[in-house]
């Protein structure tokens, strides 16, 4: 749903590039092959993240202006994704949306999409709004959205559990409902790893470290991301955050 821009982006000086037209008719083919309509860019930049930045304010036609920039997950381990999240911090300053896309081994359609809601910031909206666009998505009509959450007590789970039930029936999105206590003997990570374990995608919401902590903050979302399967973090950093439900 919506205008896609797919970049490929070759770091060096435009004359130094040789194969425009290859990666860009590599693309447009994978793009084809998977019934994906969407345009294809290959752009020289001097430095990578730059670049990134630099596409991300330019990337446009007719008045319409991109929204959200979506990445695979970094094949770089730690190093890769802090790099990942310092670009989520610039591109918070442009009202620009991020997912950061770490997807299984073997493509698990027809599941359980689960939204994992901690209600402390606005990215639940957004990754509500995917999951149930996924869902309208070829290959993917039978999937069920299940929105779950931890409190912290048993006194808390009626309430928060009522407030989503009545939520998703506001904006008529079809979704099952789950909230856990949290237990004393295991952490937040732990619990979500335990109860996403039915999942085809689990959507994350993403925190923006502060300068200088990206490599703590990727080190707990791999541990967290290793036990989990298909896995989707999503930062909603566009000018309609907390108002979509």
């Amino acid at each position: 749903r919506g205008i896609v821009t797919v970049v490929t982006l070759k770091v060096g000086d435009v004359e130094d590039v040789e194969d425009f037209n290859a990666l860009q008719k590599r693309n447009e083919n994978m793009l084809e092959a998977r019934g994906i309509t969407a345009f294809a860019e290959v752009a020289a930049v001097p430095h990578l993240a730059d670049g990134i930045v630099a596409v991300a304010q330019s990337n446009g036609f007719a008045g319409l202006q991109s929204n959200t920039v979506a990445f695979g997950w970094s094949e770089a381990g730690v190093p890769g994704l802090a790099a990942l999240l310092q670009l989520v911090r610039k591109l918070e300053r442009l009202e620009k949306c991020t997912i950061i896309c770490r997807t299984p081994p073997q493509e698990k359609r027809n599941g359980v999409l689960v939204v994992w809601w901690k209600g402390k910031e606005n990215n639940g909206d957004l990754m509500l709004l995917f999951s149930h666009l996924l869902t309208r998505a070829s290959g993917w009509e039978g999937s069920r959205i299940v929105l779950r959450s931890i409190v912290s007590s048993e006194e808390e789970v009626g309430q928060r559990r009522d407030e989503f039930k009545a939520m998703l029936e506001g904006i008529r999105i079809n979704g099952d409902v789950e909230v856990f206590s949290k237990l004393p003997d295991a952490s937040i990570p732990e619990m979500i790893i335990q109860h996403s374990q039915d999942a085809a995608v689990v959507f994350l919401g993403l925190s923006v470290p502060e300068a200088g902590q990206e490599m703590a903050v990727a080190e707990q979302l791999i541990e967290l991301t290793d036990g989990l399967p298909g896995c989707v973090l999503v930062r909603n950093s566009g000018p309609y955050r907390g108002k979509l439900v």
